[in-house]
Formats: C-alpha cells, sequence, structure tokens
C-alpha cells in the first residue's frame, strides 16, 4: 500500500491492524510460555513504529507541505516545504 500504491492513509490503517495482530499474537505466545511471547514483542514494536511513520508521512503529505506540483493551488513564490515522499 505504502510503496506501491502510493495510499499512505490506507497503509497506515494497514499497519495499525498489523501492529494490532502482532501484539495480540506476543500476548497469547506469551500466555502458553513467557518467552515465546517475549520473543515477539520486538516484531510489535517494529510495526508499531511503522504505523507511526506511515501516518506522519500521510499527515505531512495531506497538509500540502510536500512539492510543489502543477494545479496545486500554490501561487508562485511560494516556498516549497519539506515533506517524505519515498517513492521518489
Amino acid at each position: 500500500m505504502f510503496f506501491g500504491k502510493h495510499r499512505t492513509a490506507l497503509a497506515t490503517v494497514v499497519a495499525a491492524a498489523l501492529t494490532a495482530g502482532s501484539a495480540d499474537l506476543a500476548r497469547r505466545a506469551g500466555q502458553a510460555r513467557a518467552l515465546l511471547g517475549a520473543a515477539l514483542l520486538p516484531y510489535a514494536g517494529w510495526c508499531g513504529s511503522a504505523t507511526v511513520l506511515s501516518g506522519r508521512i500521510h499527515r505531512l503529505n495531506a497538509r500540502g507541505r510536500g512539492p510543489g506540483v502543477a494545479g496545486d493551488g500554490r501561487g508562485p513564490g511560494q516556498p516549497e516545504a519539506t515533506v517524505i515522499r519515498p517513492w521518489r
């Protein structure tokens, strides 16, 4: 979703679902054996970080803080703001 389709809002939702699922898996595995649950926690953390990063990139791009493009409503002389567009 993020890199292939450039749909950052949907990518954030998908990453959040993956975070929730991996955290639940770590919780359930931890109920069976504490070591198994602990082993899965870094993955849940990684997914959480991806969710936050994806959401931040979406918000920056949605606010129009990215590089101007034709028809974006920015008048001449308006400065470009910095944005993260990893697919460029």
